[in-house]
């Protein structure tokens, strides 16, 4: 079993700032063991980071860390800004880097009520996409992505956020604490979530999902 220890951007750009990639470290993160799997989120404002362009945030990514997770570039949102055009390049070189630095990758996120392209949540707000339509735009995406990446990802993040927590703008707990109102629920139904991990378990058959 691996032992997972997630450090985001804030702490990496607190050693950025004091200069850990110039004064070197004593003890590396990933000399913890192992049995650690030291995880970095690389987050960033714009649709596709590249944080990864800074020398100092990148080679203390490379030194520091087992397992880098996608940020913003694996969501729908930065994958098919237009309907039809699939753009994995952020993704890409997230994938590069690890590879190139013996990490592993999470990638996150496949189904989340967030971060949809706009060409999607328009459709189904004014009806030219209706709900079985947009079950099937859902399967076409989880198995482009999962497919696309296949033998590089070492686990998914499949379904994200579905249960109701009282920050939610507007909970609607149902009886297995689901929110009824995600806006996945509220077109497709609870089944979804399952429908999700079916999908990408048929893509690829080896990874790990969560």
């Amino acid at each position: 079993m691996f032992r997972t220890v997630s450090v985001r951007w804030g702490l990496l750009a607190t050693g950025v700032a004091g200069g850990l990639s110039r004064r070197g470290c004593r003890m590396r993160l990933r000399s913890l063991g192992v049995a650690a799997v030291i995880t970095l989120a690389v987050l960033a404002a714009g649709p596709i980071p590249f944080d990864l362009d800074n020398p100092n945030y990148s080679q203390i990514a490379a030194d520091q860390f087992s397992s880098v997770t996608a940020g913003n570039e694996m969501k729908w949102q930065v994958v098919e800004p237009t309907q039809g055009v699939l753009d994995f390049s952020g993704g890409d070189r997230l994938v590069q880097f690890a590879q190139a630095n013996g990490q592993l990758v999470r990638g996150y996120t496949l189904l989340w009520h967030n971060q949809l392209p706009n060409w999607l949540t328009t459709g189904v707000a004014n009806g030219t996409i209706s709900n079985d339509q947009l079950r099937s735009l859902l399967q076409q995406h989880i198995t482009d992505e999962v497919t696309h990446f296949k033998g590089q990802i070492w686990q998914w993040d499949v379904a994200n956020e579905f249960f109701a927590n009282a920050f939610d703008p507007n909970p609607n707990p149902l009886a297995d604490g689901i929110n009824g109102n995600d806006f996945w629920v509220s077109h497709l139904g609870e089944g979804v979530v399952a429908d999700a991990f079916r999908w990408a378990r048929a893509a690829d058959p080896h990874v790990l999902l969560f």
